[in-house]
């Protein structure tokens, strides 16, 4: 093995670990504890804890608002608003996300309870597929921004 495949390793192993928010390379390579239970204790403290319970209540809540059509009067009360507006009901997608990150704190939450409620919505009304889930995507980052924020909880 060459030295370039070796380095392409260890960079691709810093990129995993730093990237997926795993700071154990230093542990690893400067201590002498085992790579598993490093690994094994930082997933159990990122995944323990009463704020991480709140995750799946929000996204609960937005099933429980689409399946009881709540979402769906929510949207056609907010359509007339934005027909003024260039992109009109894709900025529905800006608002709902908004409220909704301030309510929740999460972004994944909210992209994903807003993503169910107002994808289906627009596909009917015929928008664009990749504009409705960039839409999305980019009012979903919202969440970290507003306070509750679940960065700031954790």
């Amino acid at each position: 093995m060459d030295f370039g495949h070796v380095a392409a390793t260890i960079t691709g192993l810093l990129i995993l670990f730093m990237g997926g928010s795993i700071w154990i390379g230093g542990f690893f390579f400067f201590s002498d504890v085992s790579f598993g239970s490093i690994l094994a204790n930082i997933a159990w403290n990122n995944t323990n804890g009463s704020s991480m319970m709140a995750l799946p209540f929000f996204i609960w809540m937005g099933e429980i608002l689409f399946r009881s059509k709540i979402s769906a009067n929510l949207f056609k009360g907010l359509s007339p608003w934005m027909d003024n507006i260039p992109g009109r009901l894709v900025h529905v997608n800006i608002l709902a996300c908004t409220f909704f990150a301030a309510v929740s704190g999460s972004s994944a939450a909210t992209t994903a309870t807003v993503g169910k409620i107002t994808v289906p919505e627009l596909m009917k009304r015929k928008y664009d597929y990749d504009l409705a889930i960039g839409s999305l995507a980019g009012a979903g980052t919202l969440g970290f921004m507003i306070p509750p924020s679940m960065v700031m909880l954790v």
